[in-house]
């Protein structure tokens, strides 16, 4: 409890409200007219915490999110904040990890099994920069 005895996870009387002010719902993409990141990504600070605008505007008009789930953005308009089917939706589990193994670090992730049954594993590398500041990844899918 807060110290005007509300829940601690309920947001302040009127905050619904005043989120879908700062929304322009006008076109077929909702844009936030609110505070954005340098990077030029719409941001909300509710309750102490700072929340990617099309996550919390997900999380109150579709359904709640833990932390752990990822939205993914499907539309093509810049800065969409538009949650729901067309435009930010719920990206769906990557295939299960065979039973007993432990979640692999991050970089690596498993893809399923081949047609004969193979594991699948998708390895990649971060190779840093180069001299033209632009990124060298290393992919390599492999077969345990």
């Amino acid at each position: 409890m807060d110290e005007h005895g509300r829940a601690d996870n309920v947001p302040a009387e009127g905050f619904f409200d005043r989120f879908l002010a700062r929304i322009d719902r006008s076109g077929e993409c909702w844009r936030w007219v609110g505070s954005w990141q340098a990077n030029g990504t719409p941001l909300v600070q509710v309750q102490g915490r700072q929340w990617l605008v099309h996550r919390l505007a997900y999380h109150l008009l579709v359904a709640p999110l833990e932390r752990e789930q990822r939205l993914h953005k499907v539309c093509k308009g810049d800065g969409c904040v538009r949650p729901g089917a067309g435009h930010w939706e719920l990206r769906h589990a990557a295939p299960s990890q065979p039973s007993g193994r432990p979640e692999p670090p991050r970089g690596i992730s498993y893809k399923g099994r081949d047609k004969n049954g193979v594991d699948v594993w998708l390895v990649s590398v971060y190779l840093g920069r180069d001299e033209y500041n632009r990124r060298n990844d290393l992919v390599r899918d492999s077969c345990g």
